[in-house]
């Protein structure tokens, strides 16, 4: 390379540099820490003409490691192994500069091996010499320590570096590479000069990049390639000798693998061979007779072809004849017995052949076989492989359906496909068994092992095994007397969950409790078997009310029972000597109480909300007189277990759980039970503890908004009939919410024995006709100011966070702000009361109260009473003060009614007031205010079953008058929204017990609809 085209090159770096690089570059160059490497010592000195490749060595004063730099001239390219990221770093720049100036060192080949001889401190090389001793190769370090003196290093070089930097060595620093460290590693902790074959396999390797190597005086090079043994077969007299081939260009061979190939040293890379290999391969090799010439080609020679080079060097060896080969697959089965374990060998089959003629394997017909191996079934050959459970059984039956393989072991039979199992259930409700067992009636289409005899034994199969793999999702089981059976996916589907809650419910309570017994009937039905006669009996009775036996009434009752109280009394009392829990889910105003009282037996909890704790305890005195009472409340209360009949309250059942759950009671009454619809709630919990014979529920809207109402009532009353709470809700909510049929089916027919629910237009025709009206009003245009100001300004926000998945709080808030409006601006935090057309200052109004004066004027001079609810008692103020200003008698009960049946008493006598002001939470239930035949509902609420208990305060059992029922609705509004959404609300109930489909709760997709609409 000219001088001049080393300049270009120079500016070429030069341009590519950045100038602060630059600068390091030049300080790096001034310090005489660049030399050229000996590799490129064949250069012609001083510069850089006839090179192509370039490699120096940069000391930076800062770190132990010289670096080291690639250039190449011709083509513009230069690499440095430092982590510079930059395109050129100031070791690149440094070497140029150096190249340039003639800075560079000498280069270490001319560090002279003779310590006499002075070496420049700037540049102290690491030496690696070789010495041969016995035929074996010793290995030493050497470095320079002055300028007339070096030494053999004995520790690693890392330390040494380390000691000379810290100052506890004192030595010129050695310009050492990465490749140096690299050398240091191979060594690790040795001290001794004899390597292994190895070790010094490796150290060559790593040597291939290093300088200053010698053997004994002479400089060498490593290479990282190492030589390969080879053998040859030649002719001798009466047979053929195989031996190992010498190769020329080695001068010497040491004995811990290596040899000298020129000027090279070289590892020798020794094939793994059997002892009889390397007989053969040693000294003079072997001679084979004639008579071993078979043994030779078709065992030793295939067998070293795969290992070594072996060079036939004769042309008397009896032809061959290739035989083709083939794979066994030998399978064995493994503890656990579901793992098989898969050997795949080559094999080759029996060929006749001419005397002159030796049978040899196929290389290229056993290549393509391993390969078809590799491809079709993964697998290696020699090389074990281990399935577990159905994929065992699916490999089985891949491979017994190919005539590619040959079968061996016992992992055959014992992962074997049989025939299909079946369900099958024996005994008694008090002593039943469910097992599987293979169904010889039936096989699997396509299984060919299911026709063999071998197949159709009748063995059992535990029923727990089968539905842990169902639940694991897998596809097959094995039996016990080997082989595996396909599981019934399809009849798991249909009655798999069911049978299996059965068999859990009998392990926990040690029998199967008797409200499991219903089910279980039909679980026999279901298996084509006739259940035994009691279960039998039981559901035929529970199916349909008419056929279950009269119940002697007590003694004391002082009542005369309507024909369908007398049927809920009889059905009570046939599930209370059952010993089963009961829901009498009647309609509001058909007297659950009285019922409920009438089947009561022993020691007696009733718990009610406090609000009719009084109305319970009067109608016991009414209808039970001999029964004693006490009313467990208040903050004196006491409990005394001498009464027939204690009463309370949820509140206090959450307070005093331990007191009211550790004691046993013969009957317990939950009032209005749709009290503990949230499970997660103290009240619940506490109620699913009470102990009891005997556990009654009475709820007129046991589904009031979400269908998980329904599980937490349940599991008070038969505890685990509808499984877990999870379980619950993915067998029945979610199916149901998506309109599955069969899910509502099957929940209906679940809770059938044990809910009894009439409706007063099926048991009560002689009550008086309930007509329900709307009632349309406008909002004043200062309201639908006030209504349209709110709607703007929070409506995008609220649905953008209801999109995203926000919190639903902020669309309940302002769907509540705008039902305020929607009755009264009052209502509204900061909102001053807007004032009618013609009124006199400081009477409030609203559209919907002017309404509601104006029907109710009219009402009241026609002789009717009316009913007003409000579910806020704030808005009940605002009424209560237009009607003293318009002179219309009222009483009021809310929350803070302190002696609610005095109010109650008032109202109801024929001389009481015109009207009854109450909140939606206290007098939505317990209360009969048959004195009143017109009922306004002043907000509309999200559930309608909160409204028909209020309606339904008025239409019950004495009264004689047609109920007329106004919902007041402004018009344009998001009220009129609520109306459509109750309609589909509405549905619930009935769908669920009624064995229909069923409807979503209020969900973020409701409010989101809502929203949207208004």
């Amino acid at each position: 390379m000219e001088i001049s085209e080393f300049s270009e090159f120079f500016e070429t770096v030069q341009k590519s540099c950045l100038p602060g690089i630059w600068s390091k570059g030049v300080a790096l160059a001034r310090t005489d820490s660049i030399f050229q490497d000996s590799r490129s010592s064949e250069a012609q000195k001083g510069t850089p003409q006839g090179e192509t490749e370039i490699v120096l060595r940069v000391r930076a004063p800062d770190h132990p490691v010289s670096r080291k730099v690639t250039l190449w001239p011709e083509d513009d390219d230069w690499y440095c192994d430092c982590d510079d990221r930059n395109d050129v770093c100031a070791h690149v720049a440094a070497s140029v500069i150096a190249m340039k100036t003639g800075k560079l060192l000498k280069a270490e080949s001319e560090a002279p091996k003779d310590p006499t001889q002075p070496i420049s401190t700037k540049h102290t090389p690491v030496q690696y010499l070789f010495k041969e001793q016995d035929s074996s190769l010793l290995f030493e370090r050497w470095v320079f320590t002055g300028p007339y003196r070096k030494e053999r290093l004995s520790e690693s070089l890392v330390a040494w570096v380390g000691g000379i930097r810290s100052g506890r060595i004192r030595s010129p620093l050695p310009s050492v590479t990465q490749d140096d460290f690299a050398i240091d590693a191979i060594l690790g902790q040795r001290k001794e000069s004899l390597l292994d074959s190895e070790t010094l396999s490796r150290l060559l390797s790593g040597l291939s990049k290093c300088s200053n190597i010698y053997l004994d005086d002479q400089s060498v090079k490593t290479s990282a390639q190492p030589m390969t043994l080879k053998a040859e077969l030649i002719e001798e007299k009466n047979g053929f000798r195989l031996r190992t081939l010498s190769d020329e260009s080695m001068e010497r061979k040491f004995k811990n693998g290596a040899v000298l190939q020129e000027t090279t040293l070289r590892a020798v890379k020794i094939p793994q061979l059997t002892a009889e290999e390397r007989s053969i391969l040693q000294q003079e090799g072997k001679f084979f007779h004639p008579n071993e010439v078979k043994t030779l080609l078709t065992q030793i020679l295939p067998s070293l072809q795969k290992k070594l080079t072996v060079e036939i060097k004769t042309q008397r060896l009896p032809k061959v004849v290739k035989i083709p080969p083939h794979i066994q697959l030998e399978m064995n089965r493994l503890e656990p017995h579901t793992i098989l374990a898969v050997t795949p060998r080559l094999e080759y089959g029996i060929s006749s052949t001419q005397r002159t003629e030796i049978p040899l394997p196929d290389p290229h017909a056993e290549e393509a076989l391993k390969r078809k191996l590799q491809s079709e079934l993964q697998l290696l050959v020699g090389q074990s492989s281990k399935f577990e459970g159905e994929a065992a059984v699916n490999f089985v039956r891949r491979v017994k359906n190919s005539d590619e393989w040959v079968l061996s072991g016992n992992g055959v039979e014992a992962f074997s496909l049989r025939g299909p199992i079946a369900g099958f259930i024996e005994g008694d409700e008090s002593n039943f068994q469910f097992y599987f067992r293979e169904d010889s009636r039936n096989h699997l289409p396509g299984n060919q092992e299911s026709n063999h005899p071998q197949t159709k034994l009748a063995q059992k199969i535990d029923a727990q095994s089968v539905f842990r793999a169902w639940r694991e999702n897998q596809r097959y089981i094995p039996l016990l007397e080997g082989g595996w059976a396909p599981l019934p996916l399809d009849w798991l589907s249909r009655y798999g969950q069911k049978i299996e809650s059965l068999l859990v419910m009998k392990e926990t309570h040690k029998t199967l409790p008797r409200y499991f017994r219903p089910e279980l009937a039909q679980t026999f039905e279901d298996l084509g078997l006739a259940p035994p006669p009691s279960l039998a009996e039981l559901r035929e009775r529970l199916r349909a009310i008419e056929k279950i036996p009269e119940a002697q009434l007590p003694q004391d009752l002082n009542a005369s029972l309507r024909p369908y109280q007398k049927q809920g009394v009889n059905w009570l009392s046939y599930l209370r000597d059952s010993q089963l829990g009961a829901m009498l889910a009647d309609d509001m105003g058909l007297g659950k109480t009285l019922q409920a009282l009438c089947a009561i037996r022993g020691k007696t909890l009733i718990i009610a909300p406090t609000s009719v704790l009084q109305s319970w305890e009067s109608q016991i005195q009414k209808f039970r007189p001999s029964l004693s009472v006490c009313r467990y409340h208040g903050a004196a209360r006491k409990l005394d277990r001498q009464k027939d009949v204690i009463l309370s309250s949820y509140a206090l059942l959450r307070m005093d759980r331990e007191i009211l759950t550790q004691e046993k009671w013969d009957t317990v009454i939950l009032d209005e039970t749709q009290t503990i619809k949230n499970p997660d709630s103290q009240t619940a919990q506490a109620a699913h503890q009470v102990q009891a014979g005997f556990r009654i529920a009475l709820s007129g809207t046991p589904i009031e908004n979400r269908l998980e109402d329904l599980w937490s009532q349940f599991q008070f009353i038969n505890p685990g009939l509808l499984g877990t709470h999870e379980s619950f809700q993915d067998s029945y909510s979610q199916p149901i919410s998506r309109g599955q049929r069969s899910s509502s089916q099957e929940l209906q027919r679940k809770i059938k024995p044990f809910i009894l629910r009439r409706l007063k237009k099926e048991v009560a025709p002689e009550l008086p006709p309930k007509t329900e009206t709307i009632l349309y009003c406008d909002l004043s245009q200062e309201e639908r100011d006030t209504y349209s100001a709110l709607l703007a300004a929070t409506r995008q926000d609220v649905l953008n966070q209801l999109e995203q998945g926000g919190s639903v709080l902020a669309a309940l808030e302002l769907l509540l702000r705008l039902r305020q409006v929607c009755c009264h601006t009052a209502l509204i935090p900061g909102q001053a009361p807007g004032q009618a057309q013609g009124q006199s200052s400081g009477q409030l109004s609203s559209s919907k109260l002017e309404l509601l004066l104006e029907t109710l004027e009219t009402s009241i001079a026609l002789g009717h009473r009316s009913l007003v609810f409000s579910q806020w008692t704030s808005y009940l103020d605002l009424i209560e003060k237009r009607f003293k200003d318009s002179s219309i008698s009222f009483t009021r009960l809310d929350g803070s009614t302190r002696d609610r049946q005095k109010v109650i008493t008032e109202f109801q006598n024929p001389d009481g007031p015109s009207v009854m002001l109450i909140s939606l939470k206290a007098g939505g239930m317990g209360l009969t205010l048959t004195a009143a035949d017109h009922v306004f509902i002043m907000d509309p609420w999200w559930n309608p079953s909160v409204e028909e208990q209020a309606a339904d305060r008025a239409h019950r059992i004495g009264q004689t008058n047609p109920v007329l029922v106004h919902r007041l609705i402004a018009q344009n509004t998001i009220e009129e929204r609520i109306l459509e959404l109750q309609k589909s609300k509405t549905q619930l109930a009935t769908q669920v017990l009624e064995g229909t489909l069923g409807a979503n709760s209020l969900s973020r997709d409701d409010l989101l609809s809502l929203l949207k609409e208004i």
